[in-house]
C-alpha cells in the first residue's frame, strides 16, 4: 500500500497500511493541542481549525484519532504529552506530541507559566462574556418594546427586509473585526428567531387582552 503526501505525491509505507500525511496530520495535531490546553466546546474547536460542520469534524476526528474529541480530551485531561527527544517518528509528531505546553518533570502537569497564562485570558473571557450578557438583555429589553409597539399598531413579528438588512450589516462588520462571517451570520438568525418568538406571544397576549375587553 502507498501514502499520498502533502505535495499529491505517493510513496510505499512498507507495513501493509495506508495512512494520510500533510494536511491531515496537520489538522489531527493542531486539534489535539486545542482539546487538551482550551476549553472550547467541540463545535468550537471545529470552528477554529476551519471546519463550518461540527458533526462531520467529529466523524473525521475519532475516524483519524481512534477516539472522539471529548473523549480524547478527557483521557489527555489538559496537558499535552511531551514527545521524546530524538524521537523522529513522523507519525508520532503529527499526533500532537508537543512539548510546548508541557512541563520538564515528565509528569504531564502543565507548566506553571502557561496555567498562570490560561489563567489570565480565561479570567479576560469571563469578562467579556458577562459583557455579552449584559449587552444581550439590554437588546431584548430594546426588541420587547418594539413588539409591544408591533402588536398595538398590528404589524407583522417579522420583517424580512430589515432582518435581510442586519445580515448584510452583521456579515460586513464580522470581516472587519476579523470574525468569520458565517458565524456571526448564524449568531444573528438564532437572535432573530428569538425576537419573533417574543413579538408572535407579545402580540397573542395584545389580542387577548383586547377580547377580553368589555364592549
Amino acid at each position: 500500500m502507498v501514502l499520498r503526501g502533502a505535495s499529491g505525491g505517493r510513496r510505499g509505507r512498507g507495513d501493509g497500511r495506508t495512512a494520510s500525511v500533510g494536511a491531515g496530520a496537520v489538522f489531527s495535531g493542531r486539534v489535539k493541542e486545542i482539546l487538551v490546553v482550551t476549553e472550547l466546546p467541540v463545535d468550537a474547536v471545529a470552528c477554529r481549525v476551519g471546519r463550518d460542520d461540527p458533526a462531520r469534524f467529529f466523524r473525521l476526528f475519532a475516524r483519524r484519532g481512534g477516539t472522539p474529541p471529548v473523549r480524547f480530551r478527557a483521557r489527555r485531561g489538559r496537558a499535552v504529552p511531551r514527545r521524546p527527544t530524538g524521537d523522529r517518528n513522523p507519525r508520532r509528531r503529527s499526533l500532537g506530541w508537543a512539548p510546548m505546553t508541557t512541563s520538564n518533570t515528565g509528569n504531564g502537569d502543565v507548566d506553571p507559566a502557561v496555567r498562570a497564562e490560561l489563567d489570565r485570558l480565561r479570567d479576560s473571557i469571563d469578562n467579556i462574556d458577562a459583557a455579552v450578557v449584559h449587552m444581550l438583555a439590554e437588546r431584548f429589553k430594546c426588541t420587547q418594546q418594539v413588539g409591544r409597539l408591533k402588536a398595538v399598531h398590528q404589524l407583522p413579528p417579522a420583517d424580512q427586509a430589515r432582518e435581510a438588512r442586519q445580515i448584510t450589516r452583521l456579515r460586513s462588520l464580522a470581516e472587519n473585526a476579523k470574525l468569520d462571517p458565517a458565524f456571526a451570520e448564524k449568531f444573528l438568525n438564532f437572535i432573530i428567531a428569538e425576537v419573533i418568538r417574543h413579538h408572535e406571544r407579545i402580540a397573542e397576549d395584545t389580542a387577548n387582552s383586547k377580547a377580553a375587553e368589555p364592549s
